[in-house]
């Protein structure tokens, strides 16, 4: 609805967007309520601390997978491949 609008009131000749302060001042631009703010704040906030989490976690999971990869690859374990037969 605002986009709407938006176009509506800053469109002039040949379908190039203009602003002019008048017409930005013309524009009706609902917000929610506090309450509402606070719970899109809370919202954003914890799926910000989930993804720092799983960033974690990849961090924790990429930092074990190189120190497997040097045991490995130095012979300091050894992998048992057991060929198996027809």
């Amino acid at each position: 609805m605002c986009k709407k609008q938006i176009n509506k009131e800053i469109r002039t000749g040949g379908g190039v967007p203009k602003l002019a302060l008048h017409r930005i001042e013309r524009l009706k631009i609902i917000k929610p309520s506090v309450e509402e703010q606070n719970k899109i704040v809370h919202a954003v906030d914890n799926y910000n601390a989930s993804i720092k989490a799983e960033e974690n976690y990849l961090s924790k999971l990429k930092f074990i997978k190189k120190g497997l990869m040097h045991d490995l690859l130095t012979g300091k374990v050894r992998v048992n491949i057991k060929a198996e037969g027809p």
